[in-house]
């Protein structure tokens, strides 16, 4: 797994084993709940059996998970891909177990501007990653794309990316030249997707360490974004910013209700933060307007340090 750096510390280690299909079928889970495609269709369940708990991609993989010796098994379909294996594994049970566990994860990108993270929220295909991308391109390191760790510290939240990686359709891949960027390498995410994953071996150096965040921008449906303006900022704060952050924490099992409370106090406490700033973001999807609101964005988050060192 070349997303992965090892880590000095052995605390909280994960273990993982992929295990053939077993020659007698497994118990059913208990379902307890989908997560649904605009379809109808189930994209992710989740149910228990004995003291596992389930995740199944259906098709395509099982991953059980026993909290108890903190164990991820995956039994795949007969035809799942490896990549497509590390793909699910990567980006959507490990991130959900880590939250499960008890640290609030973001499905968000991020970059570095000015030795602080900048987060961006959205909905697949929203620009999330793209964004992220171009910062990247033009000098603001990529802190994360699709994970992300969140920990209050005092009057900071501090962020730890999962990996130093993002993932990208093809047009945004060509639209930001990292089909002809040697400072990476790209692989196919998964079989069943035309993303490509976006490996920065440079930052593959160390493990990732905690940043303060300063701003997180929470996208909006392009097709409700106004086209009498490129890149409009509106503030959201108090109960609407904590459930614009629970839309976007992953997830393992949303039944357990003293758990999903602890995390919606956690992330309440979060966006109280005094050294945080959260804002929707209405932005024109054009890779032509990508530079104009690069800079943009960048002045914003530097008003924002500006106004908080007077006060």
């Amino acid at each position: 797994m070349p997303e992965l750096v090892p880590s000095p510390s052995l605390s909280g280690r994960l273990f993982f084993s992929l295990c053939p299909i077993p020659s007698s079928p497994l118990q059913e889970p208990r379902w307890l709940h989908h997560w649904l495609l605009p379809s109808g269709e189930a994209s992710i369940s989740f149910g228990k059996c004995e003291e596992k708990l389930v995740l199944r991609f259906p098709l395509l993989a099982d991953f059980l998970f026993s909290k108890k010796d903190t164990e991820i098994i995956c039994h795949p379909a007969p035809d799942t891909p490896v990549e497509t294996i590390r793909h699910l594994l990567l980006d959507q049970v490990i991130p959900r177990i880590v939250s499960h566990l008890g640290r609030p994860v973001l499905h968000a990108s991020g970059s570095v501007v000015g030795g602080a993270g900048v987060l961006f929220l959205g909905q697949t295909g929203w620009g999330k990653s793209t964004l992220s991308g171009h910062f990247h391109q033009n000098g603001f390191p990529l802190l994360s794309d699709d994970a992300i760790v969140l920990e209050k510290t005092g009057d900071n939240v501090l962020g730890i990316a999962s990996y130093a990686g993002m993932r990208l359709l093809r047009d945004s891949y060509q639209a930001l030249h990292l089909d002809r960027d040697e400072d990476h390498y790209s692989q196919n995410v998964s079989h069943y997707s035309s993303k490509r994953r976006i490996i920065f071996p440079e930052k593959m150096a160390e493990p990732p360490s905690p940043i303060p965040i300063k701003a997180i921008f929470v996208l909006t449906d392009p097709a409700e974004t106004p086209n009498d303006h490129s890149l409009a900022f509106s503030p959201v704060t108090g109960y609407q910013a904590a459930m614009a952050l629970t839309r976007h924490c992953f997830h393992l099992d949303p039944t357990d209700y003293p758990l999903m409370a602890r995390q919606l106090k956690t992330i309440a406490e979060i966006c109280a933060a005094k050294n945080l700033a959260i804002y929707t973001l209405h932005f024109q999807r054009d890779h032509g307007l990508l530079p104009e609101i690069r800079k943009e964005i960048v002045a914003f988050v530097s008003s924002l340090t500006q106004t908080e060192s007077r006060s």
